[in-house]
């Protein structure tokens, strides 16, 4: 029995995708409807763009693994234990694609989308929980400078969440990249007057001049295996928010991404 090679055909363009946070927000009435759903349309396309692009890299790692697997079962002496090695490999990628594939569906599909009012410390408490086992498996302290005062923001928890998440796993990617002996992140935050600034800081390489100016757009992407929601998805985060995200380097080494948003009125004393 012969046995074909798995051809990676062009993924389908995906449709159905609900309106995003910004429906919801209170002054959007003022903003008038065509205006909107013209927005709406364009930030739809755009995010399934990167849908299709942070998928195509693992489905591409399965049928070049799959191809592989194909190859050493045609051959006289199969070595069983290196075919079932790749097999748990091809379904590795297929599990973190659909979970991947599940936060965006979480975040923008099957969610609703309502605005919350949300204690900044703690998101910034939970995106630290989260990220400490990781941390700690590669040397690196995360710290957290924060704000004078009990600070709220209204918006999308699980969104701003998965933002600050992408944010801080580009850091420690960044530190493991540098050969630096300082492996710090800091998570800050900054009140000013009716805005939050949220601060990603980190010791790694820094951002390359190459890619300084493209590191938000659509088609590109931070993560080697294609994972994660992409800081393009986080630029559309934040810009449902009606907030934004700006990236520079620092000296002598590192770089720093400011997430900035409207706080709400209500506050904790």
């Amino acid at each position: 029995m012969r046995v074909s090679q798995i051809d990676l055909n062009p993924l389908p363009r995906l449709t159905g995708l609900q309106p995003p946070l910004c429906s919801t927000l209170d002054d959007l009435a003022n903003e008038g409807t065509e205006n909107y759903t013209a927005s709406n349309e364009s930030e739809v396309d755009a995010l399934a763009s990167v849908i299709i692009h942070e998928t195509r890299q693992p489905l591409t790692a399965i049928a070049t693994t799959a191809n592989a697997c194909i190859r050493w079962l045609s051959r006289d002496d199969v070595d069983v234990s290196h075919v079932s090695k790749m097999l748990e490999t091809i379904a590795m990628i297929a599990h973190q694609t659909s979970e991947m594939m599940d936060r965006a569906r979480f975040m923008f599909v099957d969610k609703p989308h309502k605005l919350e009012t949300i204690p900044v410390s703690q998101l910034l408490g939970d995106v630290i929980i989260a990220s400490s086992d990781r941390c700690v498996a590669t040397g690196i302290e995360i710290e957290l400078i924060p704000v004078g005062q009990s600070v709220m923001v209204q918006g999308d928890k699980e969104q701003l969440r998965q933002v600050l998440l992408n944010l801080v796993a580009n850091a420690i990617e960044a530190i493991e990249g540098s050969s630096s002996s300082h492996r710090t992140i800091e998570l800050e935050c900054k009140l000013e007057e009716k805005w939050l600034t949220l601060r990603v800081r980190d010791t790694g390489c820094g951002i390359s001049p190459s890619i300084r100016g493209k590191i938000f757009d659509r088609s590109y992407s931070t993560k080697s295996g294609g994972m994660g929601i992409g800081l393009f998805i986080c630029q559309l985060i934040v810009g449902f928010h009606r907030g934004t995200i700006t990236a520079r380097n620092r000296a002598p080494y590192g770089a720093e991404f400011d997430v900035k948003l409207p706080i709400s009125p209500i506050y904790c004393d």
